[in-house]
C-alpha cells in the first residue's frame, strides 16, 4: 500500500481519538449488557464451581446466576454454546464485575488493533508502513459490527484475531506455516463453534495437515476443559444442539443468514415468522442447502491458495473468508466482523488495480450492505411475505462481496493465462 500525505495520517489519529472516547471508553464504563454478561458468568462458574457448569444451560437457573453477579436489568442465556464457551472470560472473571469489564474491552481493543495490524501486512506484502496502517485502523472504525463488538462486550475481536492468524499462516510459503495454520481454527470451533464454514472448504481443497492440526487442537481444548468441569457437561449441550436446525427463532430478520432468510418467507411460526410468503419448511430446507453446496463448489474450484502471486493468494481468502458469517446458522451484527478480512482484501485489491468505475460500484454497494444498521431491517413495514427479501441487507452484501471477490480471481487468472501464452510464443 502506498505511504499515506501527513494531513491523511493526522486526519486518521483524531478519528481513533474520538473512536476511542465515543465508543471503547463507554463500553468499558457498562458492564451490564447482554452477551458480556452471558461470557462473565460462565466463566466465574467454571472458576468457582465447575461441577455446575452442566446448569448454565438451564435458562431459569443461568438467569439466576447473572443476577446473583450483580447485572441490573439484563436477561440473557447460555444458548446453544459449548460448555467450552465457559472458558473465554477466565483471565478476567474473577475480577469483580465492572473492573472485569473494563480489562475485557481493553483486550477486545488490543484484539482488534492486533488484527489489523496483521491484516495491513498481509494485504501489502509484508510490510508495515505506520502511517499507512493507521490510516487502515482508522478506516476499520466505519465497519459497523467492529463498534457492535465493544457495544455489547463480545469476543469477535479475539476471534478477529484468531481468524486473521489463521489466513495469513495459511497462505504462507514458510513449509510450517499450513501446520501452524490449524492451531488458531481449531481454538475458534472449540470456544465458540466459529469459522465451521472454512473446514469443508480446507479439506476439499485438500488442506490436510491445516485441518489435522485445527483438529487436533479443537479436541485438546475440550478434554483439557473436560478434565476440569466434567464431561457431564457435554450431554445438554449436545441434547440440545439439534433444537439449532428448526428452532424458529432463528428465521427471524435479526439473524442475517441464508438460513433465516429462507425459514422467514417458506417457514410460519405465530411468533417470529406469522405472514411467510407460504408455509412451505421443505422448500426453505432445500433452498438453504442448495446455496451452501453451490457455494462450496464455486469457492473451492475457484480458489488459488497455493499461486506464487500474493494478490492471488490474497482473494482466494477472501473469497473463503466472505460467507463464513451469512452461511452459519444464526449470525447478529457483531458476528460479521469476522468478514472485516474479505472487506479489506477486496478494498485493498481495488486500490492497486484500479477497476472499472461499475467494479467500485458493486464493491460500495457490498460494503455498505454489510454495515446496514440493525433498526432498518427489522421495521415491521418489511417482515410480510415478499417485502420480507429487503429485510436481509447483510445477506446480500456477503453475496455480492462473495461473487464480487470470484470475478476479481477470474480476472487475475485470465491475465496469467495470458502472460503464460506470450512467454511461451516467444520462446
Amino acid at each position: 500500500m502506498r505511504a499515506q500525505p501527513r494531513w491523511s495520517r493526522a486526519l486518521s489519529v483524531a478519528v481513533l481519538a474520538v473512536y476511542f472516547a465515543a465508543v471503547i471508553v463507554p463500553a468499558a464504563r457498562h458492564p451490564n449488557t447482554d452477551g458480556f454478561a452471558a461470557y462473565y458468568t460462565a466463566s466465574r462458574i467454571l472458576l468457582s464451581q465447575p461441577r455446575d457448569v452442566p446448569r448454565v444451560y438451564d435458562d431459569a437457573w443461568f438467569q439466576s446466576r447473572i443476577e446473583q453477579f450483580g447485572f441490573e436489568g439484563v436477561r440473557d442465556i447460555y444458548n446453544i454454546q459449548p460448555p467450552t464457551m465457559t472458558l473465554l472470560m477466565v483471565p478476567v472473571a474473577w475480577m469483580p464485575r465492572p473492573l472485569a469489564r473494563a480489562v475485557w474491552i481493553t483486550l477486545a481493543a488490543a484484539c482488534w488493533i492486533g488484527a489489523c495490524a496483521l491484516l495491513y501486512r498481509f494485504v501489502s506484502s509484508g510490510s508495515l508502513n505506520l502511517g499507512s496502517f493507521v490510516v487502515f485502523a482508522a478506516a476499520t472504525t466505519a465497519y459497523l459490527p467492529v463498534r457492535e463488538n465493544f457495544k455489547r462486550g463480545q469476543s469477535y475481536a479475539l476471534l478477529l484475531l484468531l481468524l486473521v492468524t489463521h489466513f495469513c499462516l495459511l497462505t504462507s510459503r514458510r513449509p510450517w506455516a499450513r501446520w501452524a495454520a490449524g492451531a488458531p481454527l481449531g481454538f475458534m470451533l472449540a470456544i465458540k463453534v466459529a469459522g465451521a464454514w472454512l473446514w469443508p472448504l480446507l479439506l476439499l481443497s485438500r488442506r490436510w495437515a491445516t485441518v489435522a492440526v485445527a483438529a487436533i487442537t479443537c479436541a485438546a481444548v475440550s478434554l483439557g476443559a473436560s478434565l476440569i468441569f466434567g464431561w457431564a457437561a457435554w450431554q445438554p449441550y449436545l441434547r440440545d444442539l439439534p433444537r439449532l436446525a428448526h428452532d424458529p427463532m432463528r428465521d427471524t430478520s435479526g439473524y442475517q443468514t441464508v438460513t433465516s432468510l429462507f425459514g422467514h418467507l417458506f417457514i410460519r411460526d405465530p411468533i417470529y415468522s406469522p405472514r411467510p410468503v407460504a408455509n412451505l419448511p421443505l422448500v426453505a430446507q432445500g433452498a438453504s442447502a442448495l446455496v451452501t453446496v453451490c457455494a462450496i463448489i464455486l469457492s473451492v474450484r475457484s480458489q488459488r491458495l497455493d499461486d506464487e502471486s500474493r494478490h492471488v493468494r490474497a482473494l482466494s481468502i477472501a473469497v473463503f473468508d466472505a460467507l463464513v458469517v451469512s452461511l452459519a446458522p444464526i449470525a447478529e451484527t457483531y458476528h460479521y466482523l469476522l468478514v472485516l478480512p474479505a472487506v479489506a482484501i477486496a478494498w485493498s485489491w481495488a486500490l492497486e488495480t484500479r477497476p472499472s468505475i461499475g467494479t467500485w460500484v458493486t464493491l460500495a454497494a457490498a460494503t455498505l450492505l454489510l454495515m446496514i444498521p440493525q433498526k432498518l431491517y427489522i421495521a415491521p413495514g418489511i417482515q410480510a411475505g415478499w417485502s420480507a427479501l429487503l429485510a436481509y441487507p447483510r445477506v446480500y452484501g456477503a453475496v455480492v462481496l462473495w461473487a464480487w471477490l470470484i470475478r476479481a480471481l477470474g480476472k487475475v487468472a485470465a491475465r496469467d493465462r495470458q502472460s503464460s501464452a506470450v512467454e511461451a510464443a516467444v520462446s
